[in-house]
Formats: structure tokens, C-alpha cells, sequence
């Protein structure tokens, strides 16, 4: 009980901010003149991730071959990492246990996937500032 009390606080966080951010929308589109496409960007900003979803979830590869070799070599690492930092941990008196290590080691596929998206994102930035976002016709 005491770990679902913070995951459903922080699910309504999330959603009450898409609550208020809709409602931002709703404000945008009654106070902004007529046909001046602020509603359509801000549309696109709140619910595009709904149609990026429908077409990209479908194209990702459940392959074992692809995530079996790499969900070991983790875990290859987490325990060679424990067995070092636990000696470590010991030597200086220290308290370590294997869920330390598996924390410890699991900010290394964060880093990789930043390492994959910062290049993405400043690509998209310079496309996104060298383009028109809505054409009026």
C-alpha cells in the first residue's frame, strides 16, 4: 500500500496537468484571432502523441534476437559491478547491496537512449525553425 499511494499521487500530477494544459488550449483558441493557427499547434502539442503512437508502436522489433544478448550483457554487468563495488563498500565500511547495483547500473540505458536523442532533437530543432508551421492558404 505504501508504494501504490506515491505512483497514483504522481499519475494524477500527470494528469492534472494535461487537465490544465487543455484547458490552456480551450483559452488559446477562444482569445487568439481568428485564423491565426495558434489552436492548431497547440492541438498538435497536446494530442500528437496519439498518432505518432498508432504508427510507431507497431514498427518496433520484439525480436529476441535483438534484446536477448543486450538484457545479458546488463546483467553480466550488474553482477561484476557488485561484486567490485561491494568490496569497495566494504573496505570503507559501507553498506551495499545488490539492488544498489542494479540502480547504479541502470543509469547506463539512460545515458545511451540521451546519447540517441540529443542528436534527434537538435536535428528537429533546426528543422522545425527552418520550416512554416501552418500554411494559410
Amino acid at each position: 500500500m505504501k508504494l501504490i499511494r506515491p505512483i497514483l499521487r504522481f499519475l494524477l500530477w500527470i494528469i492534472g496537468i494535461y487537465c490544465l494544459l487543455i484547458a490552456l488550449s480551450f483559452l488559446v483558441a477562444i482569445f487568439s484571432p481568428p485564423f491565426s493557427g495558434n489552436d492548431l499547434i497547440l492541438g498538435r502539442l497536446l494530442f500528437g502523441f496519439a498518432p505518432f503512437l498508432r504508427e510507431n508502436v507497431s514498427a518496433i522489433s520484439w525480436n529476441p534476437a535483438t534484446w536477448v544478448p543486450g538484457l545479458g550483457a546488463f546483467l553480466i554487468v550488474v553482477v561484476f559491478l557488485h561484486r567490485w563495488l561491494s568490496r569497495w563498500a566494504s573496505r570503507t565500511g559501507r553498506s551495499w547491496c545488490f539492488a544498489t547495483s542494479f540502480c547504479v547500473v541502470s543509469l547506463v540505458p539512460v545515458l545511451f537512449v540521451i546519447a540517441f536523442l540529443m542528436p534527434g532533437v537538435l536535428l528537429q530543432w533546426e528543422m522545425l525553425r527552418d520550416s512554416a508551421w501552418i500554411e494559410i492558404r
